[in-house]
């Protein structure tokens, strides 16, 4: 993450950039590795993939679909 500016609060969404987290996961999320990902899917395999949302205080689960493009989000409880 790369911290902004103070006025990033009426400019941005958020008070912190994170184009660093996109560069990093674009150099292993690769065409190749999304194609694998597809073939697991079609044999029966899921990708569960965990964030926390540290604004709602919650962690979610992405449960992966058909394309990872299109995760769907699974609420964790508490």
């Amino acid at each position: 993450m790369r911290k902004r500016g103070l006025l990033a609060v009426l400019n941005d969404d958020a008070l912190a950039d994170n184009a660093p987290l996109y560069g990093t996961l674009s150099r292993y999320l690769d065409q190749q590795m999304m194609a694998d990902l597809a073939k697991a899917y079609n044999e029966g395999r899921l990708l569960l993939i965990g964030t926390s949302d540290l604004d709602a205080q919650h962690g979610v689960i992405w449960i992966s679909a058909r394309s990872p493009r299109a995760a769907i989000p699974a609420r964790m409880t508490r």
